[in-house]
């Protein structure tokens, strides 16, 4: 029987000839049926091949039409020869021939010249010609019968390219392709994967080198810089530009304009594109429609802050751009020659780069660069100590890892685990059950679908340490017969390898995360050391149902029984699954590399019962917390609780998105997103004694407000499910701050009608923060409507990681992707308590009122009481120099007619006009003496009368500040000196006589005393960068 054979029409050759611009090699093809539609590419031997010439071709002869062919069932799938789909092959350059790829560059441009792949879906083959567009921002293919947006793949939403043959699509087809030959694209929200094959590995290497640079945010800022702006400009521009003509029409341009959510009237946009159409053409084209839209998206808000610095009210200098950094962000250590390298990377006009001029377009783009947003750029990087116990960390976990959705009936999937892996998760579950002829990986007694065991182990082993490499903790509910458990053992030794720890563990200490790169750690049950044979254990089925109630598991409750393999219980090294019985029984029986699960009820009761006793417990050991039972649409829990008491692996849905995976993304896009956060001190260190009493500071830790000014918005989006064509959205944003239960608080500005565009709110929240090390912050945006409130895009992130100044947040989607030039521009302050007394925290004369009536809590325990005996003395000195540096700052801004609420640079600014007035340059009235910052003396008798007096209080602030900055050292290390000799006292030894109650007391005292000695310690320390800090306003 002759295979059937799929034809081509001459119109559509030609119409790809004109788009490809390339020699189309019109082809016949006929293949044996059931044998691959490219031959070339699989290894499937080809039948015949038959020439076509170009001028049969162009006489469009019904006879001798150009055939491609498809698989025969593709073809029978098809059915009418007019529904076929329609493909061709462009001809390209032997692979010998390539011109040799030396850089970047040469990837890009050999990107954009276009190549042919194999597409692979399902079980089926396609050829296609892909290419990156101009602008570096789409990749693009040819033939397809899609409209254009549905042909194209954003590089912005690619989230990973995989390279060989690592996909389950692959899977069925890898005896046909060379792995050097094959990679992945994964991209958008669904995680969308285009598995491709291209004609040689040098093709491959080429587009895969050239994807990842895309990829990389620092390669894509440098290469674009300020241009980003202009394509994201020009991008909208061609799409306005229905007929291609370079220009667009008044109609097409309030089209586009309601695409940009630019918030203006029809009517005033008609009179705009009349004002700015001088030819009166009807048309403006695309310079006429950049200078209308700079003149309709420049930022008022952003001009008055470049006003407040330059003298020229157009431009801003080096050294006046050092200014800004310096006093309003806080980069105190900014040189003028790091503001001139600013100015060169970000000022887009020649001659303002040549005179070292920073315009406003310019100030614009520098405020927009991942350098001045909200999140530290430092803490995007690793920079935490990883050589801590593993229970000094939080760690990214995962949740029935497997399911991809609901957990009644939905699938089950190997890719969940690689997507985990490699968003950093450090934590994974699979639920074991007995298969057929092998063990199998579902949610037990659902209809959730099943995978093999050994293909998620494989999955697991290729994956893991892609992101972070930083060990992966593999957490197994074991539900099988011996049997099976014995394969698994086998199967993870095998496919794992030395990557598996199982070395007997240290009863005295955790390991750290940095002495485990690279290994895996696995979670379940531990036959007792004398045991040599298999042996029944508790059941993890037993562990999830414990607790779920919320109180502590009944004594009398007959335990399951489950019988544990000893090959598998030996593979189980530092987290050793074990019942929880009570906090009392773990303090004095409990291990190290012991740990226990707990439901989400389970841990909001003893989070509310017993914070401290549960925060002690997770200094010592691993505590993992898993979602209720009832959450079958698999709803996520507040993450937030959990940690608040230092629990570490909270274990949430990862296929579900939400308010709660935004906190979890947000927790863990830090340090390197490599899935481990240090904890905060106090929920670490051992000598720690916290409660979260309404009211009461937590000693030791320093309080904070938090100001944030929400000022604006740009390009927010209209929301994605919104459908009203031609609606203008009305945004509003709202803050959420989610911390210890006095730390979690709601603001939400007013809606901005009719304006996603630029809408402007300028609407200031203050927060009081107990706790902040440990408070997530979290913006979002939302469309205000009568029916309900439509998202429109969010940004998470931890507090003690905000940038203070003027920062643009980024916003980002439900799935976490990033939304194109969508932002809200803040201002952020942070102020430190200045002390410790709640009666005073932020009132520095309540404080020196306060200070000489300090004492120590009384212990009753004269060994312990002595500790803290020098303490009070030793802090009325150093408050003393910290006080009267501050009543010197006070007078100095008072002297230069300002309130105590202004800030120190614009009291230096007023001093330095008032010096003018004077004939005195500022640069002329200090000096270094002896190593201090001292007043010129020639100078004092040049001034007038007023400006004597101002200079007579700058001299006393001088003096007051080189005070904290000698002294200051002294009294930290006498302070310490306190702490460590409290650090040396047994206390079980201390309390070993006392009754429980108060031994409880004591110990409560004892270590409340400790952690105030170490806070004001640290304020002590923060008094003498603030004297620091001081100097360099004076001096800027």
């Amino acid at each position: 029987m002759r295979p059937k054979i799929a034809y081509i029409k001459v119109g559509m050759i030609r119409w790809f000839e004109n788009c490809v611009g390339d020699v189309i090699d019109h082809t016949r093809i006929n293949l044996q049926p059931g044998v691959a539609a490219f031959a070339s590419f699989s290894r499937a031997p080809m039948e015949t091949v038959q020439e076509t010439n170009s001028h049969d071709v162009e006489s469009g002869s019904k006879e001798e039409k150009p055939e491609v062919p498809l698989e025969a069932s593709d073809s029978a799938e098809c059915g009418a020869l007019t529904r076929v789909k329609q493909v061709t092959f462009r001809r390209q350059h032997n692979p010998k021939e390539l011109p040799p790829i030396t850089s970047v560059e040469h990837c890009l441009k050999a990107m954009k010249n276009g190549a042919d792949f194999v597409k692979l879906r399902g079980r089926r083959q396609y050829r296609r010609s892909y290419a990156l567009t101009e602008a570096a921002d789409y990749i693009t293919w040819l033939p397809t019968r899609k409209k254009r947006e549905a042909s194209r793949i954003a590089v912005r939403t690619i989230r990973e390219v995989r390279i060989g043959q690592c996909t389950e699509t692959f899977a069925k087809h890898k005896r046909n392709f060379e792995a050097s030959r094959s990679f992945s694209i994964i991209h958008g929200a669904d995680f969308g994967c285009l598995d491709l094959v291209a004609e040689s590995p040098q093709t491959a290497d080429t587009w895969v080198t050239g994807l990842k640079c895309l990829m990389d945010e620092n390669f894509a800022e440098k290469t674009a810089g300020s241009r980003s702006h202009d394509h994201w400009v020009r991008k909208h521009f061609q799409q306005a530009d229905k007929s291609g003509r370079g220009s667009v029409n008044e109609v097409e341009f309030l089209t586009m304009a309601n695409a940009l959510n630019v918030g203006l009237s029809p009517t005033k946009l008609k009179a705009k594109f009349k004002e700015y159409d001088v030819d009166s053409s009807g048309r403006l084209g695309y310079d006429e429609f950049v200078r209308l839209y700079q003149e309709l998206s420049t930022r008022p808000e952003i001009y008055h802050i470049l006003m407040r610095y330059s003298k020229s009210w157009d431009f801003l200098s080096a050294k006046e751009l050092r200014e800004f950094l310096s006093i309003d962000q806080g980069m105190t250590h900014v040189s003028v020659k790091d503001c001139e390298e600013i100015i060169q990377e970000f000022e887009p006009a020649e001659e303002r780069k040549e005179k070292r001029e920073l315009s406003v377009d310019g100030f614009t783009h520098f405020l927009l660069s991942r350098k001045l947003r909200i999140l530290n750029p430092s803490h995007r990087e690793m920079y935490q100590d990883m050589n801590q116990p593993l229970s000094h960390y939080y760690i990214a976990s995962s949740h029935n890892t497997y399911l991809t959705g609901d957990q009644l009936k939905s699938s089950s999937s190997v890719e969940m685990y690689v997507r985990a892996l490699k968003m950093g998760c450090r934590c994974v579950e699979l639920d074991c059950w007995d298969g057929d002829d092998e063990p199998e990986i579902y949610h037990g007694r659902t209809l959730t679908s099943h995978i093999l065991f050994r293909d998620v182990i494989e999955a697991i082993n290729e994956s893991a340490f892609a992101t972070s490499d930083y060990p992966v903790i593999l957490s197994l509910e074991n539900h099988c017969s011996i049997p099976m458990q014995q394969k698994m053992a086998h199967y993870m030794k095998e496919i794992l390898g030395e990557k598996l720890y199982s070395a007997l563990p240290d009863p005295s200490i955790l390991p750290s995360p940095e002495s485990l790169r690279g290994k895996f750690l696995i979670k379940g049950k531990k036959l007792a050391p004398e045991v040599a044979d298999d042996a029944e254990v508790s059941s993890d089925e037993d562990e999830e149902e414990q607790g779920s109630d919320g109180d502590e598991t009944d004594g009398k409750k007959k335990k399951k029984k489950a019988k544990l393999a000893k090959e598998l219980s030996d593979l189980v090294s530092y987290v050793q699954s074990v019942h929880f019985e009570s906090f009392s029984i773990s303090s004095k029986f409990g291990k190290t590399y012991q740990m226990s699960s707990f439901s989400e009820n389970k841990m909001l009761s003893l989070s509310s019962s017993s914070s401290s006793e549960f925060i002690d417990y997770n200094k010592r050991q691993l505590s993992r917390i898993y979602p209720a039972g009832n959450r079958f649409t698999s709803s996520n829990y507040n993450p937030q609780t959990a940690w608040n008491v230092g629990c570490q692996i909270v274990a949430l849905n990862y296929q579900t998105d939400g308010e709660e995976m935004d906190l979890n993304n947000g927790r863990f896009q830090i340090n390197g997103a490599c899935g481990y956060v240090l904890k905060p001190e106090i929920l670490r260190t051992p000598f720690s004694y916290v409660v979260f009493d309404q009211g009461d500071v937590i000693p030791g830790v320093l309080p904070m407000l938090m100001k944030i000014k929400v000022i604006s918005g740009q390009r927010l989006p209209k929301p994605p499910d919104s459908g009203a064509k031609g609606e203008v959205i009305d945004p509003f944003v709202v803050i959420d701050v989610h911390g210890i239960g006095e730390d979690n608080y709601r603001g939400k500005t007013k809606a901005c009608t009719n304006n996603g565009f630029n809408p402007v709110w300028s609407e200031t929240f203050q927060y009081f923060l107990k706790f902040p090390d440990v408070a997530i912050l979290r913006f979002s945006v939302l469309d205000d409507d009568f029916v309900g409130d439509d998202f429109i895009g969010q940004f998470c992130l931890p507090v003690s990681s905000i940038q203070t100044g003027y920062r643009h947040v980024p916003l980002l989607s439900k799935k976490g992707d990033p939304l194109p030039g969508a932002t809200i521009f803040v201002h952020v302050e942070f102020e430190t308590a200045v002390s410790q007394e709640k009666e005073c925290l932020f009132d520095m004369n309540a404080f020196a009122k306060s200070v000489s009536k300090f004492k120590m809590r009384p212990i009753g325990i004269p060994d312990m009481d002595a500790v803290f005996q020098t303490f009070p003395e030793t802090l009325k000195k150093s408050s003393l120099v910290k006080i009267n540096f501050h009543v010197a700052i006070e007078e100095f801004k008072k002297s230069c007619g300002f309130t105590s609420s202004a800030t120190l640079y614009e009291a230096v600014k007023a001093c330095t006009i008032q010096a003018h007035r004077s004939g005195i340059k500022m640069e002329e009235l200090l000096t270094e003496e002896n190593e201090k910052l001292v007043v010129v003396s020639s100078v004092k008798s040049r001034a007038n009368h007023d400006f004597q007096q101002v200079l007579s209080k700058l001299e006393k602030m001088l003096s007051c500040c080189q005070d904290v900055l000698s002294k200051t050292d002294a009294f930290v290390e006498k302070m310490m000196e306190i702490y460590q000799a409290g650090e040396k006292i047994n206390l079980p030894e201390k309390l070993r006589d006392l009754q429980e109650k108060s031994a409880v007391k004591a110990k409560a005292d004892f270590l409340s005393n400790l952690q105030t000695v170490k806070g004001y310690a640290h304020l002590s320390r923060l008094s003498k960068d603030e004297a620091a800090w001081n100097l360099r306003t004076l001096t800027a």
